[in-house]
């Protein structure tokens, strides 16, 4: 059976059908593909429900499935005292992730918003971060400062800047670099194990790039977690 799967994030909606898979800004629906899916299962964090619904219905005569928060599920309890205020793209990164390792995990999202779960060895969900991503940060520092105005580069590497430019892109890339490993060390605290450590996002590679081996790349954590959450 043919699928479409969608993730309205806040900046891209993210797609994949097949072995196709893509990007487009938000909330614009991937509409020209010249597929006709069976099923569309959705993760929204943005854009009008039901318009979203209209668009998809007429275009492709199929009825969108929606991804909710539903706890406990697929082995996995969220910890949050509401769970519904919890946004479903991380819900479903962890019930993914869980069921990849059975393990004590750390769920990196690092897209405009960079996000960080823990789900211990019993798949409790024990809380997360929410914080800016290295674009969101770069923008606050146009936005917020009188003299730093800098590219839209990502440094591929930590190292200390020699211009402002190469300055901003490394000290972002190392707040995103250091919410990772503090995290992780929490984790270490607690259970006295090394987490596994899964990333996932637009800035993934640029987070991969430093953190090598102590971490993993598993870009499509949402749409697995929409076929588990909507099996």
């Amino acid at each position: 059976m043919t699928s479409l799967e969608i993730d309205i994030g806040n900046s891209r909606t993210k797609y994949r059908c097949g072995d196709r898979r893509g990007h487009i800004a938000a909330p614009a629906l991937p509409l020209d593909l010249g597929i006709r899916p069976e099923r569309i299962r959705i993760s929204a964090v943005k854009g009008d429900q039901a318009q979203i619904r209209g668009l998809l219905v007429d275009h492709f005569g199929v009825e969108p499935e929606w991804a909710r928060v539903v706890t406990p599920f697929g082995g996995v309890t969220c910890a949050y005292e509401a769970p519904e205020r919890l946004g479903v793209d991380r819900w479903l990164a962890v019930l993914a992730a869980w069921r990849l390792t059975r393990s004590a995990t750390l769920i990196c999202d690092a897209g405009t918003a960079m996000t960080l779960d823990y789900v211990d060895k019993d798949g409790v969900h024990r809380g997360g971060w929410i914080a800016p991503g290295i674009a969101t940060m770069r923008r606050a520092l146009r936005t917020e400062t009188r003299d730093v105005r800098p590219d839209d580069r990502i440094a591929s590497a930590l190292a200390f800047g020699r211009n402002t430019d190469s300055a901003v892109a490394g000290g972002t890339l190392a707040m995103a670099v250091g919410a990772v490993l503090a995290a992780r060390r929490l984790i270490e605290r607690e259970t006295l194990e090394r987490p596994r450590v899964l990333i996932a996002g637009g800035d993934a590679p640029a987070l991969m790039q430093t953190l090598g081996d102590s971490a993993e790349h598993h870009p499509d954590l949402v749409f697995d977690g929409l076929r588990i959450a909507l099996p």
